[in-house]
């Protein structure tokens, strides 16, 4: 089974993070332009997070870690409402929560050199599609 590496994940995590630092941002700020255009910025970011979550687990079927946060992330995008900005804000940290301990396992999994994310880099050689 290959798995997304931790580092493409960390990658993701970033993303993630920084629309939920929009996310509060927007529930400390009083005038309501401002608080409009930090909403449409919000919207924009998690749609990239999501759109790039998506090509991952597209491109790692196997791993059914990911996917499981996945569906959560994609859950609550489908079920998110502006007007209930603090609930909204606990799922987010659910899922980069989630996210951190996966990747931080995936981490010490590759440091312990038992088990590689790449058994063979031959496997790699002709298709640039597989390397990444």
């Amino acid at each position: 089974m290959t798995e997304a590496s931790p580092y493409m994940l960390e990658r993701l995590l970033k993303q993630i993070e920084s629309s939920r630092s929009i996310l509060l941002e927007i529930t400390q700020t009083e005038r309501e332009n401002d608080r409009e255009t930090k909403i449409d910025e919000y919207k924009e970011k998690l749609d990239q997070s999501l759109k790039r979550f998506e090509e991952i687990t597209k491109k790692y079927s196997e791993d059914n870690e990911t996917k499981k946060i996945f569906e959560g992330l994609l859950n609550f995008y489908e079920e998110r409402s502006t007007s209930d900005l603090t609930n909204e804000t606990e799922k987010l940290d659910k899922t980069i929560h989630d996210l951190k301990h996966i990747i931080e396992w995936r981490i010490v999994q590759g440091a312990s050199g038992r088990t590689l994310g790449k058994k063979s880099f031959r496997s790699l050689r002709g298709s640039t599609e597989k390397r990444g």
